[in-house]
């Protein structure tokens, strides 16, 4: 692993972290609501101020959805248009419709005096961020169609997975490692030696759980300097030995996997009597064992593909 790809990783695992973090203490969604919230008021009082302000509003509005409509013009220019860059329309309609009814809270009141605006910010920025990623996975899905810089848009890909993988393998583990020590230093007030040593084994668990999905991005970075060595020089003795080196690697990460799942079951099995609470894991990391088998079981066939290839060098 380079320099950068473990600062790559690194970034991610903090990330995750610090999220996880604001999620356990609600400071995220506060933020996030409270900035929403403050957008609107924003656009109620400048509305507040006579025809002017009102008309500052609506300029502020469609200035924001003319940010999609601005971008889908800059690719007009560029490239042809396709069906996907659609989704940039109903991005731009949905970001002045969130707006409108961000700005005007009153119709955000239900029947029995029910104030939706929090549910209404999340709604909408869960519906804004999907439209966004569709069209962001569309876009990749159409440049993965052509030829030309297929190999580096392939090591970008695996390269931005593992990082995703990392950031989403923390953010999950340690939210849920957080949600866990409250609870259980909440119930246990009367034992908070036994309530310590409870989190103790659940943050070793945590970091054992966490260590499969590491294994995968190491994985996917693997597969990202094969690709690299294959586009250089396919059946070089420098790519050869990488395979065997890969596929070598692959082999023991999905025995490290299996091996920890079933050393953090066990550990929670010896010291039972002393835990106040257990999670025992009943599935195991299938996406890591999933990602090294499939890299191995590429490099076997790259192998084989090797022989043949001499054997019909041989005999020309």
């Amino acid at each position: 692993m380079t320099k950068r790809e473990a600062l790559l990783l690194t970034a991610a695992a903090a990330l995750g972290a610090v999220l996880a973090g604001l999620t356990e203490w609600g400071m995220g969604l506060r933020a996030g609501l409270g900035l929403i919230d403050g957008i609107g008021d924003g656009l109620r009082a400048l509305s507040g101020l006579g025809y002017a302000g009102n008309l500052a509003a609506w300029a502020i509005c469609l200035a924001a959805a003319g940010l999609p409509l601005g971008w889908l013009w800059y690719q007009r220019r560029r490239r042809r248009l396709y069906w996907e860059d659609a989704l940039l329309l109903l991005l731009a309609a949905q970001l002045l419709y969130s707006l409108y009814r961000l700005a005007n809270r009153a119709a955000l009141i239900g029947q029995e005096t029910l104030d939706l605006t929090g549910v209404w910010a999340l709604a909408a920025g869960g519906a804004l961020f999907a439209t966004l990623a569709g069209y962001a996975v569309l876009r990749l899905l159409r440049r993965l169609e052509k030829e030309a810089g297929l190999s580096r848009l392939f090591r970008g890909l695996l390269t931005g997975a593992a990082a995703l993988l990392v950031f989403l393998a923390v953010w999950g583990a340690l939210s849920g490692f957080l949600a866990q020590a409250a609870a259980v230093t909440a119930g246990n007030t009367g034992d908070p030696a036994g309530a310590a040593r409870t989190n103790g084994v659940g943050a070793v668990l945590t970091l054992l759980g966490l260590t499969p999905s590491f294994l995968g991005a190491a994985v996917l970075l693997w597969g990202a300097r094969l690709a690299r060595a294959l586009e250089r020089e396919p059946f070089g003795a420098e790519t050869v030995e990488l395979c065997r080196i890969t596929a070598e690697r692959c082999r023991r990460t999905a025995q490290c996997a299996i091996l920890l799942c079933v050393g953090g079951n066990l550990l929670q099995l010896l010291l039972l009597p002393q835990l106040r609470k257990v999670s025992f894991t009943m599935t195991l990391p299938l996406v890591s064992v999933a990602l090294s088998a499939a890299l191995f079981l590429l490099c076997r066939y790259f192998q084989q593909g090797k022989a043949i290839h001499d054997d019909n060098q041989s005999i020309i």
